[in-house]
């Protein structure tokens, strides 16, 4: 299966550099197909393959942009590198056609002896990348591998820091058990570290290589594939992104020498004199025990014991509402026992 990323992208997504390109100003991208031809693929299994790798070229060439494909073949010597198109092609053109093109006249059942040389298309890509007219262009490889190329050490030493110095972008694909060649890529979890060198910074936590396996291969639907490809590309062009430029215009009208000058009602001066001493709580000090009986008379005939003012003589249902609320407050006209 390959590995999945949620697809946050859309058409003309940026993929620039910080170190060279400005994301306002890619004007297109050019990418370059590495296509294994050292495996030893049976036909139908060759044909599938075939058509896989056109199909996801025409799904990345759907979402993104201004786009241009290179086609390579590598094989298991420098001898064997052959580039099925360039970007100058006429093929652009029409992607249908393009598609068709790479069925009919690509070729994958050569090999399968256990040999594999991907360092050799990996620096033709780089040449044809690097004569690709057109300013502000952004370049990118994708590699589709199914068999290992032993020399993995040299190619991370050597080959992989020159396409680092030339800003070029490696996306591997891998694919596990469809070949029988001794050096096919036969474990998933191998797959997803092979080649992880050539693409910069490489982190496994952050970072992720595309993987497939046979049976996904075989399937008409790329979907899975060039989501990853994509969410990957995506991802990487969020840590790329450069800082925005300095704009003409400054802040403000003057250099901000000082913050007296510059605003027109600066902050007090402090006081000279300290404040004194915090005041003290008004909570400090409140007493919240039961109030103490008061001196005054209960009416025991109202109900719940209320404090009153009257003496048993006297009516509490005869005095005024404001009278009868009142507590502890001397009356004007009752009795004080």
């Amino acid at each position: 299966m390959a590995v999945l990323f949620p697809l946050q992208m859309v058409a003309g997504f940026d993929l620039s550099s910080r170190d060279v390109y400005n994301p306002r100003r890619v004007d297109s991208y050019h990418i370059a197909f590495l296509v294994d031809n050292s495996c030893g693929l049976l036909h139908h299994v060759c044909h599938r393959y075939l058509r896989h790798v056109a199909q996801i070229m025409h799904d990345i060439n759907d979402q993104m942009t201004n786009t241009k494909f290179a086609v390579i073949a590598f094989g298991e010597s420098e001898q064997d590198v052959n580039v099925w198109s360039d970007f100058d092609s006429s093929l652009h053109e029409d992607i249908e056609e393009y598609m068709q093109y790479i069925q009919e006249e690509g070729e994958c059942m050569q090999g399968g002896n256990g040999h594999t040389d991907i360092a050799s298309a990996l620096l033709t890509a780089q040449d044809l990348l690097s004569d690709a007219d057109g300013d502000n262009v952004k370049s990118i490889i994708i590699t589709v591998s199914q068999c290992i190329d032993s020399r993995a050490e040299s190619l991370c030493e050597s080959v992989a820091p020159s396409l680092h110095d030339d800003h070029i972008q490696i996306y591997p694909v891998n694919l596990v058990r469809t070949s029988k060649a001794e050096n096919a890529i036969q474990s998933e979890q191998f797959a997803t570290h092979y080649l992880s060198c050539l693409m910069k910074n490489f982190d496994a936590s952050t970072h992720q290589i595309c993987v497939e396996d046979k049976a996904t291969m075989m399937q008409e639907d790329v979907g899975e594939t060039v989501q990853c490809l994509l969410a990957e590309m995506n991802r990487v062009a969020s840590t790329l992104t450069p800082t925005p430029e300095p704009t003409m215009r400054p802040s403000t009208s003057s250099p901000t020498a000082d913050s007296a000058e510059t605003t027109q009602y600066p902050t007090p001066e402090p006081t000279a004199v300290p404040t004194r001493e915090p005041t003290a709580s008004p909570i400090r000090h409140i007493s919240w025990r039961r109030p103490s009986p008061s001196r005054w008379h209960t009416n025991e005939n109202h109900g719940k014991q209320k404090y009153s003012r009257y003496d048993d003589s006297d009516s509490v249902e005869s005095a005024p509402k404001y009278q009868r609320r009142a507590r502890y407050r001397r009356p004007r006209g009752g009795s004080i026992v």
